[in-house]
């Protein structure tokens, strides 16, 4: 297991893709946690983030796997669609525009096209919300009442209060070089299991559809070990 200390650049660079898999609870965040996210973000010092914790990942072959910090990593995505989507961006701040989609999206190219994949990807219960609120060419319905799309519009209409030179420093704070939060990469003789148990041992209670769910997980990895 290796912790790192690492700023939103991580994803780009790394091209990270990251999963929340099955096993894991829905989004539940409200308004009560998007405020105080939005208010820990304003009172940190200039041009920097305030500390939001560690995620705990298990590594694949071609993605993480996100056993801990899904709430945040969801809302931080969410996050950065909703100000993509706020601040009028000018030929002077277009670098500032690619590095925001560069944090929230994966680009492939298709021909002479790019295409973007969000590094997020949602468990099925979160799926169709989240596909919603970061597709590139519309916005999410504001009939729908998920959890997901009611962040985004929550934020959206923060944004909207806010004055210019106010959601320049919130951009500057999300563009900042200074690290505000921790990776720790499972290593593959790490019982995630375990992990997955003690950590959410520590917050609200797991309910037995979430118990049932985890183990049925680690039984499919102990049969993909076995059948390899």
């Amino acid at each position: 297991m290796e912790g790192t200390a690492q700023t939103l650049y991580w994803f780009p660079n790394e091209t990270v893709r990251v999963e929340v898999p099955f096993f894991q609870r829905p989004y539940v965040w409200d308004e009560e946690d998007w405020n105080e996210l939005i208010e820990s973000i304003k009172s940190a010092n200039e041009k920097s983030m305030p500390f939001i914790g560690s995620f705990i990942l298990q590594k694949l072959s071609d993605r993480y796997y996100v056993i801990d910090g899904q709430q945040r990593i969801t809302t931080l995505s969410v996050l950065i669609k909703a100000f993509l989507d706020s601040f009028v961006f000018t030929e002077e701040t277009k670098d500032a525009k690619s590095i925001f989609m560069s944090f929230a999206y994966a680009r492939t190219s298709l021909g002479m096209k790019s295409v973007y994949a969000s590094r997020l990807i949602p468990s099925n219960v979160d799926k169709n919300d989240f596909e919603a609120v970061m597709a590139l060419d519309s916005l999410p319905p504001t009939e729908k009442k998920g959890a997901i799309i009611k962040a985004y519009y929550h934020f959206v209409k923060y944004f909207a209060s806010c004055s210019c030179e106010e959601l320049e420093s919130f951009g500057e704070k999300l563009l900042t070089n200074k690290k505000f939060f921790i990776t720790i990469i499972l290593d593959e003789q790490d019982d995630e299991q375990k992990i997955f148990d003690s950590v959410n041992s520590l917050g609200k209670d797991l309910t037995k559809a979430d118990i049932i769910k985890n183990y049925l997980y680690c039984v499919q990895q102990i049969i993909l070990a076995d059948f390899h």
